[in-house]
């Protein structure tokens, strides 16, 4: 009789350990989400001309925006020191700018889900990839930078508009 009841408190335990799990990954992969298309729309409020043709010894406090370092260069800066999220990845393609940002730890289960699809080589399948958020920027120049935000997918880019304020649902 004690054995049985003990079982029970074990397999109880045990569910409730597994469910609580679970709701930390799931608070963790959304927050992330939220936290960077905050950043994209705090990137798009702050796209300000002015400061791009400014000096960097000019600016009192680091921006959260693209700054051309003088006038008539390609060179820039791009301050995310005040931001909740940073970049996994970075690269650069001609005049674009790519920050890849890849779900936190906490957030495990985009480590083992989803499976890998049929066809796509071992050595090139992350199954964390297919929650990868990507902020592309552009300096245009003499106006104010081009942000696009992105959902990569299996590596498709799935361009999200604008308005965009909360993360979609994940598997």
């Amino acid at each position: 009789m004690a054995a049985g009841y003990r079982l029970k408190r074990i397999a109880a335990g045990t569910l409730v350990a597994a469910t609580l799990c679970l709701v930390a990954d799931r608070v963790a992969l959304y927050t992330w989400g939220f936290r960077v298309i905050s950043l994209y729309r705090q990137l798009q409020r702050t796209k300000n001309p002015a400061l791009l043709a400014g000096s960097l010894a000019n600016l009192t406090e680091p921006p959260s925006y693209m700054v051309s370092a003088e006038p008539g260069r390609r060179d820039f800066m791009l301050s995310l020191e005040h931001s909740s999220v940073r970049p996994d990845r970075i690269s650069v393609d001609n005049q674009w700018v790519h920050l890849s940002f890849l779900p936190p730890l906490l957030a495990w289960s985009t480590r083992i889900y989803p499976f890998q699809p049929a066809g796509t080589p071992q050595t090139w399948y992350r199954p964390v990839d297919h929650y990868e958020y990507r902020i592309s920027v552009r300096d245009r120049g003499e106006s104010s930078p081009e942000f696009k935000l992105y959902r990569v997918v299996h590596f498709e880019l799935h361009e999200l508009s604008e308005g965009t304020r909360f993360p979609e649902l994940f598997p």
